[in-house]
């Protein structure tokens, strides 16, 4: 036989202070307590209705964020065998034992409950819950927000409460608790767990060490060599407490946590162009992006591009300032820069007697195909330049790599000292 319950947290009108606290005493109880079911297995998988009506409650990305953070919060600060598997977006509103676990905001009154966790359960075991926040009780509206004010209440922290009671725990008579029954208007502290709270969670599913970040995105994913941008990390596994970013084996500066699931950082200056992986670490586990972050050296800085036309190149190399400079255009391989110069272990140099177009740079840098394709780097590492391919039918759909190196490029290729990365230039071109 299938059974159902819920779980609330309180809140009531007081005149004196047009908002305060109900009191719920649990006698019964010392600090945390249990409602006698649990999940069976290691992990639940729940979907979300970013549904609220508030502007205050925010974008439907930002109600994501809170009420992940919500769910997560139990894994990464509580560290027990148990986690919340965000499942995506869903539009449901309606309860039912139906083996879907949902979150969405009801415009509905609840009777005194700011939120509610219904539950389903057979024997001992849960089967499914839905958590409902409410719009009002009575004529006293919950305005919901990520954000919120004194007179707001926070749907980051109601839901992490809330989750508590989907994961088998009933309220706790200590007040820092996150599970304590009730919360005013402007409290932010029940998105942190309390040490009652641990020890409650632990005490259905056990210890575990720290969860493992993962990292899925970085946006923008690329940006000049100098660093300095400000990204935006996207992954899960976002702890509180201390969070390391790393590009490459350099960390970067400014981490914020926006969410479980959210940080933004400012990129650290390159050492080298090209992809770097992104790596998280906090609490002694590291999740990597492999190349997720590109370091340019080079960039188009033109609209669409063509044959015939003159097409502009800036070069930014801010450690080689008044550094010898050459431009390097060919048909490539694979990408690969085609010159003869630098190290010959070097993957990106190959003879320059395979790509005429290379060869023709060097030899011939007049202005028939280039302009200050030969220089200097200016003070701060800057080079501008151009090109232009013939117009040609045997050139009409080929791919061409722009790149350049810095340094002495005469009969001897120790002298090399940078190589920068490729830029593709199809024909037409529309970057």
């Amino acid at each position: 036989m299938k059974n159902t319950n819920k779980r609330h947290l309180a809140v009531a009108i007081c005149c004196a202070l047009g908002l305060g606290l109900l009191a719920v005493p649990e006698t019964d109880v010392l600090a945390y307590s249990l409602t006698g079911v649990s999940w069976p297995g290691a992990s639940a998988t729940y979907k979300l209705n970013p549904n609220f009506t508030d502007p205050s409650a925010g974008s439907a990305d930002d109600q994501l964020m809170a009420l992940r953070s919500g769910a997560d919060e139990w894994r990464l600060t509580g560290q027990g065998n148990f986690e919340f598997i965000y499942g995506g977006q869903t539009t449901q509103t309606n309860l039912a034992a139906d083996g879907q676990n949902i979150v969405f905001y009801n415009p509905g009154d609840g009777g005194g409950a700011l939120a509610v966790c219904w539950y389903w359960f057979v024997g001992a075991s849960i089967t499914n819950f839905d958590i409902e926040f409410y719009d009002r009780d009575g004529g006293f509206d919950f305005v919901w927000a990520t954000n919120p004010t004194g007179s707001q209440f926070d749907i980051q922290g109601v839901a992490t409460h809330e989750f508590g009671h989907a994961l088998g725990l009933s309220h706790s008579s200590v007040s820092t608790a996150t599970m304590f029954p009730t919360v005013a208007a402007g409290d932010t502290t029940t998105r942190n767990l309390d040490a009652d709270d641990v020890a409650g969670y632990q005490s259905i599913y056990g210890a575990a060490g720290p969860a493992t970040p993962m990292v899925s995105t970085v946006t923008p994913s690329r940006g000049w060599i100098d660093g300095g941008v400000t990204v935006t990390v996207n992954g899960s596994n976002f702890p509180g407490g201390v969070i390391d970013v790393k590009f490459g084996t350099v960390p970067a500066t400014s981490v914020t946590r926006l969410s479980s699931t959210r940080l933004t950082c400012n990129v650290p200056a390159g050492t080298v162009p090209g992809k770097q992986d992104v790596s998280v670490t906090a609490e002694g586990e590291t999740g990597t992006l492999p190349q997720g972050y590109e370091y340019d050296t080079i960039r188009y800085t033109g609209g669409g591009a063509a044959l015939g036309t003159w097409h502009p190149m800036e070069v930014r190399v801010p450690a080689a300032p008044s550094t010898i400079f050459q431009g390097l255009l060919s048909l490539g391989q694979d990408g690969v820069v085609c010159s003869s110069f630098g190290d010959p272990g070097d993957n990106r140099v190959v003879p320059i007697s395979v790509d005429w177009l290379s060869q023709y740079c060097v030899f011939y840098s007049g202005d028939h195909i280039a302009r200050d394709i030969v220089g200097l780097t200016d003070g701060t590492g800057t080079h501008l330049w151009e090109f232009n391919v013939p117009n040609l039918p045997s050139l009409q759909g080929v791919t061409f790599y722009v790149s350049f190196v810095l340094g002495d490029t005469g009969s001897s290729p120790s002298g090399i000292s940078f190589i920068g990365n490729n830029v593709p230039m199809y024909m037409p071109f529309l970057p």
